[in-house]
């Protein structure tokens, strides 16, 4: 029994308890080479403390009123989350104060019940909080830490580095008054009461750090959709020119092969062949806006390879408003979703239509629906992506989200309707583009 209980207390042991968390940040960083012999360094952490005792808290570790041997023990993990993972000093010192302030609120909530419950010393008591800070730790994976891994696989640049500081600083004063308390003579009372406003401010530091990993993701994405338009913008550019010497080509060829029909027999099959496949660039949208007849034109080709029949109504005027970028990022991956969901779909069920209109109330109305047999999961308004890594793709809804709502203040409505998937957005005509 007593075997167990120094096995159940070790496993709460300051060094452990940091431990914990730390671990669970471990297995979403990238490693470095030779991992798993790096991983060896955090065998004193764990095992030296437990080795020696109450050693560590002799003189040689106190001055004053403040017992160093914490923060030196914390300083060392950090050593070993960088020996062994890849991550600038912005993320390390995230993942440390994250992991110090979790260990540390559950820490304070067992000193506070120790202190009221008469400093109780038994195996129950040792077992409950074992059961405690499976509770307050598990509770810490599944709200925060399964969100921070998917972001962390990214190696994001946390960009409140004054906010950092300032957890920091508040989680090193932490250290230093609890130190102080546990040192000092206090009645059992006071200690209790003070170990749970250090429990408080542990979960605050821990909501700070969520808003600043939060902002830092939402700050990649504005980054990412940004690139995305710009390299759009070169697709667009380039995509205009080819469609335009296509068309050229393909006019003088036409007529080169109606005079070579009027030759014998064999040339007139041969011409009428061609000119068969000649007129599949014919099929060149006139909507009243270029850019908006380029991807249409664009996409009507891809949707004629995949049997894909694409219809549209569309008022092109209407959406002058828009920059050429916008409008062929928009619907080209409006499209793009659309030709992907009708390939796995029968050929003689695949359809695709396109509204565009300007009604009388002042907005112009869009609308883009395809078969569909499939019934997405929506995440935030927009489908989950069906993509394995979901971190590195789903941006073609999220860029159409933001090109309607951030960029010109309108609406995007994403929804399934029986075998329709239905994408509909509403602008005000005299929208204005944010930058």
């Amino acid at each position: 029994m007593k075997a167990l209980h120094f096995l159940v207390d070790t496993v709460q042991s300051y060094q452990f308890r940091l431990f914990w968390p730390e671990l669970m940040m471990m297995l979403q960083l990238p490693r470095r080479q030779g991992y798993w012999l790096r991983m060896l360094v955090w065998l004193p952490f764990l095992f030296v403390p437990v080795s020696f005792g109450n050693q560590f808290s002799s003189a040689f570790f106190i001055i004053g009123n403040y017992n160093w041997s914490f923060l030196a023990w914390f300083a060392y993990s950090l050593f070993a989350l960088a020996f062994c993972h890849r991550m600038d000093l912005e993320q390390l010192v995230f993942i440390g104060v994250a992991s110090y302030s979790i260990q540390n609120l559950f820490a304070n909530i067992k000193y506070f019940l120790f202190y009221r419950l008469g400093a109780p010393q038994s195996m129950v008591f040792a077992a409950a909080m074992l059961a405690l800070m499976t509770a307050v730790y598990g509770l810490f994976y599944f709200y925060f830490v399964r969100s921070w891994g998917q972001k962390m696989r990214l190696e994001l640049k946390i960009n409140k580095r004054h906010l950092l500081i300032l957890a920091t600083a508040v989680m090193l004063l932490q250290n230093v008054l609890s130190s102080y308390l546990h040192i000092t003579s206090m009645s059992a009372m006071e200690m209790a009461h003070n170990c749970l406003l250090f429990a408080v401010c542990s979960v605050l530091v821990v909501l700070l750090l969520a808003v600043i990993y939060d902002r830092s993701y939402n700050q990649y994405e504005q980054d990412t959709l940004r690139q995305l338009l710009s390299e759009q913008e070169k697709q667009r550019s380039l995509s205009q020119r080819t469609i335009s010497m296509i068309n050229m080509k393909c006019h003088d060829m036409k007529h080169q092969l109606l005079s070579l029909g009027q030759a014998g027999t064999e040339e007139n099959l041969f011409a009428k062949e061609a000119l068969s496949y000649i007129r599949i660039f014919d099929s060149f949208f006139k909507t009243g806006n270029e850019y908006l007849d380029l991807v249409l034109t664009e996409k009507s080709l891809l949707c004629q390879s995949e049997k894909i029949v694409l219809t549209c109504s569309a008022d092109g005027a209407a959406l002058g408003f828009m920059s050429p970028t916008d409008i062929y990022s928009f619907f080209g991956n409006a499209l793009d979703n659309a030709i992907e969901c009708q390939q796995s779909c029968p050929e003689h069920l695949r359809s695709i239509s396109v509204s565009v209109c300007q009604q009388n109330s002042g907005f112009v109305s869009i609308v883009i629906k395809n078969f569909s047999q499939s019934r997405p999961e929506f995440r935030n308004g927009i489908p989950k992506t069906s993509k394995l890594d979901e971190n590195y793709h789903g941006f073609g809804t999220k860029s159409m989200r933001y090109i309607i709502q951030d960029l010109y203040g309108g609406n995007l409505l994403m929804r399934q309707e029986g075998d329709a998937f239905i994408v509909s957005a509403l602008l005000s005509a005299d929208a204005k583009r944010k930058e």
